[in-house]
């Protein structure tokens, strides 16, 4: 093991010895690395989980034949059909389906207001509320508190039609639909029987939520062999229903070994010491200096990569970019998919403006109120670009080429990395949870050069 740090060797020796772990992994440490070189060591039968189907091919491809690789859902799905003694169908669709059969539709129309229902009544999943709450149980603050944390707006209006959609949904569950949110919910909330495994590893634990955590709680045998892998500072999405606490809660529930893992190899010494500023114990595996610099203008450049913590300077940038013939690869396609839904409801940049304007008052939260901006200043941007904005969006959502421009926000970008990072309005200040976090994530993504651009 003489191309391991002493860190490493480390989390290798304590995985060896049988023992459980909670490796903290600063971004760029080679986390997955030295978990498959642990895992040479793994009984037979044992379990790695991966956060997304994504990273459980990598690990798939990567981890010796005596481990099992799987993603939460498809725990979560295994446990449901052992449950259910049958094979159900699986259609991200569902909450869409499920509402076109809802009492409630002839009565609400608005695009806006469907949307919210849907995304209470997927919180509510997310979070654990049980089918046979009503309005009148102590579990209501607890909802509307959390639809507040994630600027779900007038979410008391939207209570009933969300329950209804929540029972619904459990009905259709057990009879013959789910969807993805279903493979997580149904089989803690109604105790299905999981597989337990004598070790399991789970990689980015920081992104698990409360019954993610009890998933991984059912497939490990009692007095099993636990490690985790994640990096806290990296817990960023804390809207789709993650904890923020997520990593430490696992490693003080089950009494975890700290092994630290604080070598980035993929940072350079300047972008480690920017880094700094938000996880201090971030070191620099090498001797590159790489190079970080502030920069007032932002000049659209061939295969480099942009980010930022919103989409409006993003798309701004990226017209800039196509009048200089330059391609552009965007990444937040989802994003703008919404975007043109918005616009089709308020084609005009007059009635876009009527719109914004009357939605401002309702916002409850300064986070609620920076997502309503970025949506309204996107679409401005659209208007601005000259022809249809249906047109503009296609513009955006092209095949790359290896020449383009990579834009992406700092979510969408998270686990992947360039050599040359610029940081779009690097110095803007936004108020709301984990906005550090997204910060040292966003300075880390740079292998070499980091540009940092001052907030317009």
């Amino acid at each position: 093991m003489t191309n391991f740090t002493d860190e490493q060797i480390a989390i290798i020796d304590n995985f060896r010895s049988g023992a459980s772990g909670a490796v903290n992994a600063v971004a760029g440490s080679g986390k997955t690395t030295t978990a498959v070189a642990a895992a040479q060591f793994a009984k037979p039968g044992t379990l790695a989980v991966a956060f997304g189907k994504k990273n459980q091919l990598d690990l798939d491809a990567r981890m010796p034949k005596t481990v099992l690789s799987k993603t939460m859902n498809a725990l979560g799905n295994a446990a449901w059909k052992t449950h259910t003694g049958k094979f159900i169908k699986i259609d991200g669709r569902k909450p869409y389906m499920l509402w076109d059969a809802s009492p409630f539709k002839a009565t609400i129309t608005d695009k806006d207001e469907v949307g919210a229902i849907i995304r209470l009544f997927k919180l509510a999943r997310n979070i654990g509320i049980h089918s046979g709450y009503n309005l009148g149980s102590p579990d209501t603050d607890r909802l509307l508190a959390a639809a507040d944390e994630y600027d779900i707006e007038d979410a008391d209006v939207f209570l009933e039609p969300a329950l209804w959609l929540l029972r619904e949904s459990c009905v259709r569950a057990f009879r013959d639909l789910i969807d993805f949110d279903d493979q997580i919910y149904m089989p803690i909330m109604y105790g299905s029987p999981f597989t337990k495994y004598d070790s399991v590893i789970v990689d980015e634990a920081q992104d698990l939520s409360a019954l993610q955590h009890r998933m991984v709680e059912k497939s490990l045998r009692p007095g099993g062999q636990l490690t985790i892998l994640g990096d806290p500072h990296q817990a960023i999405y804390h809207f789709r229903g993650a904890s923020s606490s997520s990593f430490d809660d696992l490693k003080t529930k089950f009494n975890l070994n700290s092994l630290p893992l604080y070598n980035s190899f993929r940072c350079p010494r300047s972008v480690v010491t920017e880094a700094q500023k938000y996880v201090p114990h971030i070191r620099a595996a090498g001797d590159a200096e790489g190079h970080v610099s502030t920069i007032d203008e932002i000049t659209p450049r061939e295969r480099i990569t942009a980010i930022c913590r919103t989409n409006a300077p993003l798309v701004k940038l990226a017209f800039e970019s196509i009048r200089q013939g330059i391609p552009v690869n965007y990444l937040g396609r989802d994003f703008l998919s919404g975007i043109k839904s918005l616009h089709k409801k308020h084609p005009t940049l007059r009635a876009l403006t009527d719109w914004f304007e009357s939605e401002c008052y309702k916002v409850k939260s300064p986070a609620a109120l920076a997502k309503l901006e970025d949506r309204f200043e996107t679409l401005r941007v659209l208007h601005a670009s000259g022809g249809r904005v249906e047109d503009a969006i296609k513009r955006l959502t092209t095949d790359a080429d290896e020449r383009a421009m990579q834009l992406s926000t700092i979510h969408k970008f998270k686990g992947l990395e360039a050599e040359t990072v610029i940081y779009v309005n690097y110095g803007k200040e936004y108020v709301g949870l984990q906005e550090n976090n997204l910060k040292y994530v966003g300075c880390t993504r740079a292998k070499v050069n980091l540009l940092l651009h001052k907030s317009d």
